[in-house]
């Protein structure tokens, strides 16, 4: 998953809402996330590709098929900058464009698309069939 990293920047609620192409659970969230996933059928989990990180759960698939679990963060890749995937009901102040051109060149060891939240930023990369 690469790293990490932390980032301040100012936030708006979108409205509409984006659809969900993915969530993320943080900290006690993904412990509890992973619980779930792994009482879910095979025909559920064949549509979802996860990555795992030291204290991150992320999921990416088709919305019908995410699981609810609380907690958890939906995410949608911007429609302007699709290999940045932000909150489904927040987008940074900031052209997004612009954001993603700054963090590659911040951070160029996280590998696109990247997930964007209001604390943090991390790889989607290494998403991978569960």
């Amino acid at each position: 998953m690469g790293a990490r990293v932390s980032l301040a920047l100012e936030w708006e609620d979108r409205e509409p809402p984006l659809a969900p192409a993915g969530l993320v659970a943080l900290g006690p969230d993904a412990a509890l996330l992973a619980e779930r996933l792994a009482r879910l059928d095979v025909s559920v989990m064949q549509h979802l590709q996860g990555t795992r990180g030291e204290t991150l759960l992320a999921l990416l698939g088709p919305h019908d098929w995410l699981p609810w679990s609380p907690g958890v963060i939906y995410l949608a890749p911007d429609p302007t900058t699709p290999a940045l995937f932000l909150p489904t009901t927040k987008r940074p102040t900031l052209p997004p464009a612009l954001v993603l051109a700054a963090l590659t060149r911040r951070f160029p060891e996280l590998r696109l698309p990247l997930a964007l939240l209001p604390d943090c930023c991390f790889s989607l990369a290494e998403a991978a069939a569960l």
